[in-house]
Parts: structure tokens; sequence; C-alpha cells
């Protein structure tokens, strides 16, 4: 089961890398990331492979998975293009597939971002998705708004979440408030996510304390989670330490510390002692010729016993070849007017 949930994790990863390449490419341009895992043997088999293209305004990625019978067929594509771009915000229009085994399509969804610009450092994001029903016919599922205001070094943050409801409407099923504080180098983000409880009201839910320094060639994120427990109280549930380092020449390391209230197979003597290492996750990511990179990722587990970590495990290796380092300074956007 922890292998099965461990290749998720790292397909989810590899997509993920996809779909970040292409947004930040403003050339014309293509990548061919291949995700690498290791059978009970210690071979090394190809898992997944995804191509992307990235152009003006659009760009494209299709992760291909092999089936039992060394097919290899799509898993999930992703089509993503700029509607339009101006001094007053942009709208981006993103349609995602996903296929099953023989290649079929099995869902569709559309998302509509649309980004404005209000000015006095207001802006707003709506989100929109569509998904596709039996019939192939796209609905309105899900809407959210995030409205920002930015002054100084301080930037608050509220967001409505809501989904479409039994009556065909929409209803408001959650609400976030988000503060971000930047300073001397430090930016700290408290945000708090409100649901909906059994009598419709919003409730504390969960919040997440994010802390982010950096010192020299070190950036430290420090995430700390907090759910609501059955007395109404927040209680502290997990924390996440992630720990990069920029190497000289291009290389990176990034090592992240994942802490619970209960480490794998042990039970937690005494359970006000705080969270426990989970495991130690460590993401080595090393520049190849051709603008390529290859990136490897490994977990340490505590023992049974001990506590201590273990041995690195390695779990994936991806390699990307192609123009996949993006330009540090793109071009400013063209204005484009608003399509009908």
């Amino acid at each position: 089961m922890r292998k099965g949930l461990t290749l998720k994790v790292m397909i989810a990863r590899g997509l993920g890398l996809c779909v970040f390449a292409a947004g930040a490419l403003w050339a014309q341009s293509s990548q061919t990331f291949g995700t690498y895992t290791y059978d009970v043997n210690g071979r090394r088999v190809l898992s997944s492979q995804s191509g992307v293209t990235a152009g003006a305004g659009t760009s494209a990625s299709v992760r291909t998975t092999q089936t039992l019978n060394g097919r290899r067929v799509p898993a999930e594509s992703v089509d993503e293009k700029v509607v339009s771009d101006g001094p007053g915000g942009k709208v981006v229009e993103r349609v995602v597939k996903v296929y099953d085994e023989d290649g079929r399509v099995v869902s569709s969804e559309k998302q509509v971002i649309t980004e404005r610009k209000l000015g006095e450092g207001r802006s707003e994001l709506s989100t929109a998705v569509y998904r596709s029903d039996l019939n192939g016919r796209m609905t309105l599922a899900e809407r959210s708004r995030t409205e920002s205001t930015a002054s100084g070094g301080q930037t608050s943050s509220q967001t409505v979440v809501e989904r479409a409801s039994l009556n065909g409407g929409m209803e408001a099923v959650e609400r976030r408030q988000s503060l971000q504080q930047s300073s001397n180098g430090r930016t700290g983000t408290d945000t708090t996510i409100y649901r909906k409880d059994s009598n419709g009201s919003f409730q504390a839910a969960a919040r997440e304390v994010v802390n982010i320094t950096k010192s020299g060639a070190t950036t430290t994120e420090n995430a700390t989670q907090y759910n609501t427990a059955a007395t109404g109280q927040m209680e502290l549930t997990g924390q996440r330490v992630v720990t990069t380092t920029e190497r000289p020449g291009g290389g990176q390391t990034q090592v992240v510390d994942v802490y619970g209230m209960s480490a794998p197979g042990r039970a937690v003597p005494n359970y006000a002692s705080g969270p426990q290492l989970r495991e130690q996750q460590i993401i080595d990511k090393s520049p190849a010729s051709g603008g390529g990179f290859v990136e490897t990722y490994s977990i340490r587990r505590p023992g049974l016993e001990s506590g201590a970590l273990g041995a690195p495990v390695k779990i994936s290796e991806t390699v990307c070849t192609g123009s996949c380092t993006p330009p540090k300074t793109p071009p400013p956007a063209e204005a484009k007017p608003a399509q009908p």
C-alpha cells in the first residue's frame, strides 16, 4: 500500500514539473520528462513520460504510462492558453483530460482563471471550474474568488469557494483568510480555513502557518498545520520543514522533514510531546548537458525501535531533456484585447 501511494505522489510531482515548465517559458520550447522507478529487483523502470511544448501564450503537456501489455497510452493531458493579457489583468483557460488504461478520455475539466488589477494594491483572482458529466457536457462545478490587498510588506487575502449544490445553484462551502508579512528577508503567512458545520454556519476547520527565511544560498520553509479537534479548539497535527540549498553551477538539494503526531508503525508514548518525524525526503537536482536536468527523489524513514532515520532509499528519478531552464527575465507581456 505504501509503495502504491509513493508512486502516485511521484507521478503527481512529475506532472507538476511539466506544468511549471510550460507556464514559465514564454518562447517556443519543448521538454521531455521521463520518470523512472525501481522494481523489487532494483532495476530502473520507466514508469511515466511527459512531453511539454510551450509557445506564445500557449502550452501543452501529455503524460503517458505503460500498460501491462507494454503499450504506452496517455494518462493525463493539460492544454493552456492565454485568452487575453493587458494592463488591467489576464485571462487563462486550462483544459485537463484524464484517460483510462486504454487511452480513452474518462473525464474532462476546464478551468478559466481571471486575474484583475484593481489599483491601489488591490487585486482579484477568480477561477471557474467546469467538469464533464456522464453525457460529456461541461457544467460549472466549482468557482472561487480571492480578493487581495497589498500595503507595504503586508498582503491580506479573502477567498470564497463555491460548489454546485443539489438544487442546481452554487453554494459557498469554504472561506479562507490569509495574512502575509515580509520583512528583512523573512516572509510569514498565516492562513485559516472556515467550513460549514451541521447548522450551516462557518467555523474554523484548519490553519497553516508558514515562515520562510533565506540565508545566502539556503532557503528554509517551515509550515505548521492545525486542525479543529472534537473540543472545538485548534490542535497541532503536523509540520513540514523544507531546506533548499542552491549549489554552485546550478545544482540544488532539497531536504523535506515531514512531522506528524505519530510515525509509521510506532505508537507515540506521549501525545502532548508534539509531532514526531515521519520521514525525510531528499530531492537532488543536477544540471545536464543541453539545458536539461536530472532529479532524484529519495526517502529516509525512522526505525521502528530506535526511531533513528535509516539510510536513504531512492524512490524515483526524473530526467528532463530539452529547454528545461526558463529564461531569467522574460519580456513584458504584450497588451491584447479581451476576447468576446
